[in-house]
């Protein structure tokens, strides 16, 4: 294994390591890789174990990367009249990159900040248009991957202009319950173009539905109340965990039973 350091700020000490079996099934998924291909991906893939706050690319790091998530949350934001806005959040097995360095393979403005300890393979960008030519697996690989990750892009901005910011609450929670249930509430507003207080007032909204919800199963008594039968199950099966974890309007599920 050859150890070589990138950085001077000391994020991390970088390794040269065999590329990730879910990295490698991953793109092989998409098309398969020959023996020569692997063994250059493995060659040029680097391997870092980063913890939560690190922001990539490092100031002293200029040469561009494109970023594969073995295990972590990451969110890529840039800055908006000296506000930072969230343009995008990532977990396990996803990719993440800022189109000016990809394309224009020049240092961009946009950063990719590190939410969770993550395990992280990055490849230059010089390297990977060097692999485009050796490889034309790999140029078919890259191709699927971004169309993939422009489609997202595309939906992304179609449900910011038409919907409302119930409705981009909703649909976010829907279609990304794992980026839901770990990503801190004011990344999820800023990458869904809301207020913070907006999706605040959304969750407390959908508090309010829960204890509504669990009035439906109190039967109330002469000297006290008791609840009916199952329902907990009812409840979670209307809201999954993962929109109850975000929810902050506090919900009395211990109840004293009285005869």
């Amino acid at each position: 294994m050859v150890i070589r350091q990138i950085t001077d700020n000391d994020l991390s000490v970088i390794c040269v390591t065999s590329m990730g079996q879910i990295l490698l099934d991953q793109l092989s998924a998409i098309h398969p890789l020959t023996p020569d291909a692997v063994l250059e991906l493995n060659n040029r893939i680097l391997f870092q174990k980063l913890p939560a706050g690190t922001k990539l690319p490092a100031q002293e790091e200029r040469t561009p990367r494109v970023y594969f998530i073995g295990c972590g949350l990451v969110r890529v934001y840039s800055w908006k009249k000296e506000k930072e806005v969230t343009l995008w959040l990532a977990h396990e097995n996803d990719l993440a990159f800022t189109t000016d360095c990809l394309f224009l393979k020049r240092e961009s403005l946009v950063r990719i900040e590190l939410l969770e300890p993550s395990e992280i393979y990055s490849l230059s960008v010089v390297e990977l248009e060097m692999l485009y030519e050796r490889f034309p697996e790999i140029n078919a690989i890259a191709r699927v991957v971004l169309q993939r990750h422009l489609f997202a892009r595309e939906n992304l901005k179609g449900l910011l202009r038409h919907a409302s910011a119930e409705e981009r609450v909703e649909e976010f929670r829907k279609s990304n319950p794992e980026l839901w249930k770990r990503t801190q509430n004011q990344y999820i507003a800023s990458y869904l173009g809301i207020n913070p207080a907006t999706l605040s007032r959304i969750l407390k909204k959908t508090g309010q539905k829960i204890i509504n919800l669990l009035s439906g199963f109190l039967i109330f008594r002469k000297g006290g109340f008791s609840i009916l039968p199952g329902f907990l199950i009812s409840v979670f099966s209307f809201f999954d965990n993962c929109q109850v974890r975000k929810i902050k309007t506090v919900v009395p599920l211990c109840i004293q039973l009285k005869d």
